[in-house]
């Protein structure tokens, strides 16, 4: 079933990407305890908003895919470019646009999970299991694998993963 495999596939990359983020946003506002705290919500709050926005508006999978993958690849550039201008993002304003990703996992979970659920208590468990499990996997891989490599190239490989889903929704 391909929506199983994408409930395991966006928990893997959604967490990952938010283990991304930790990293380059301490790097970028300093590390401070804060930090962690502010990252963390702002995540879980652009993913509700995403899984909010699925509820309410029919959303292409397919254009869901490809625009978060596309966030998550322009995301280094983005923060190159904070870097090397006098132009800082401030955390609280310019530097949401860091969480844009965050919003289009959360579409694509709300999309996803709706589409594939009939019997709700048996299916969304089973969805969330593999999700939470996905989940784990990202953490792992990110943290252990991938934490310091290059941070275009962890970007590229999480938004390469999804982009790889694109094929089968179109």
């Amino acid at each position: 079933q391909e929506a199983v495999t994408l409930a395991f596939v966006l928990g893997a990359l959604s967490l990952g990407y938010e283990m991304y983020l930790f990293r380059i946003l301490a790097l970028a506002y300093t590390p401070l305890p804060w930090i962690f705290s502010f990252v963390l919500c702002m995540f879980l709050l652009f993913w509700s908003a995403g899984v909010f926005l699925s509820g309410r508006m029919k959303i292409s999978t397919t254009a869901a895919l490809a625009l978060t993958a596309l966030s998550i690849a322009v995301t280094p550039i983005l923060l190159s470019f904070q870097r090397a201008t006098s132009l800082p993002f401030p955390i609280w304003g310019g530097g949401l646009v860091f969480f844009l990703p965050a919003l289009g996992f959360g579409v694509l979970f709300g999309t996803t999970i709706s589409r594939y659920a009939r019997q709700w208590g048996r299916d969304v468990g089973i969805f969330t299991a593999l999700n939470t499990a996905g989940s784990a996997v990202g953490i792992l891989v990110m943290t252990l694998l991938l934490f310091e490599r290059d941070k275009y190239i962890d970007a590229w490989v999480l938004s390469a993963c999804l982009l790889a889903f694109v094929p089968f929704h179109a």
